[in-house]
């Protein structure tokens, strides 16, 4: 007969008293009303860890179940629909602090969210030739370095924006036509508006014309993917959706640049990776 014992094993067996199908870890007493009881100092409780193909691979996940997603380096629960975050947002949508500019509350950075508000993932195009011939949503990060969305956000092209499953975490819209207008208004004008919402920090190249940040929109010159599915400008412009289609290949953005304090309304192909800000949504 094995005699060998599993040391890990039996110690977890000399901590745990069962009783009544209750579990207790480490407390002197058992909480009457707890299915499950542990306690300690220095050692915490950890979930499950899976990326998000494995959490996917869950065929039906029951309601209230919790993982702790690698992918997105946050916990997720199962509300018998999507996953969820901690925030209530749809998994892999975690918006960032706001700020309010006049009337108006904007979230305080780019978006960076890597599923759309159902659930589904966005593809992560690095590819530049099959960037260049998207047809559908997708996003990337500048220079496909994931370390730059923590300070620029992700990059997206207009299909992204524009998918029926929805971009922008929920209680929150795309910044559209009339937002960006409000804003500009708000400070004194598209002629000094760009200075006025751009970071005075190192961020931005030299000049950094006019810059002030002076009602804490942060704009950072996040740069853009171009055409070509080549990554250019960073540190020297920031380009925003506006989402509105203007023909079949173009669509509105704004954007502001390290060498004037302009916020200008342009046309860009769709295909363009650029950065997308939103408004609350009873703004």
């Amino acid at each position: 007969m094995c005699r060998k014992i599993n040391i890990l094993l039996l110690l977890a067996l000399l901590s745990c008293v069962v009783r009544a199908q209750q579990v207790n870890i480490g407390n002197p007493a058992m909480y009457p009303d707890a299915l499950l009881s542990i306690n300690s100092t220095i050692k915490g409780f950890l979930p499950p860890r899976l990326t998000l193909v494995q959490r996917k691979a869950i065929v039906k996940p029951a309601t209230g179940l919790q993982i702790w997603c690698t992918d997105f380096n946050e916990l997720q629960t199962y509300n018998g629909t999507i996953w969820i975050n901690a925030t209530g947002a749809s998994a892999g949508q975690i918006p960032a602090k706001s700020v309010k500019i006049c009337f108006t509350t904007w979230l305080e950075k780019n978006l960076d969210v890597r599923v759309y508000r159902n659930g589904d993932s966005i593809p992560v195009v690095t590819d530049a030739t099959q960037w260049a011939n998207l047809t559908s949503g997708a996003m990337c990060w500048y220079n496909n370095d994931t370390l730059n969305n923590a300070t620029y956000g992700a990059l997206y092209n207009w299909y992204a924006i524009n998918d029926a499953r929805g971009l922008a975490p929920t209680g929150w819209h795309i910044a559209n036509a009339v937002d960006w207008l409000h804003l500009s208004n708000c400070l004194s004008g598209s002629a000094v508006a760009g200075g006025k919402m751009k970071d005075t920090g190192i961020f931005w190249a030299s000049p950094n014309t006019g810059a002030t940040n002076s009602k804490g929109f942060t704009a950072l010159p996040s740069g853009v993917r171009n055409s070509s599915g080549l990554f250019e400008k960073i540190t020297e412009q920031a380009t925003w959706w506006v989402g509105d289609e203007s023909n079949a290949t173009t669509a509105k953005a704004q954007l502001t640049t390290f060498n004037n304090s302009i916020l200008s309304a342009n046309l860009i192909n769709k295909n363009l990776g650029v950065s997308v800000r939103c408004v609350l949504l009873d703004n």
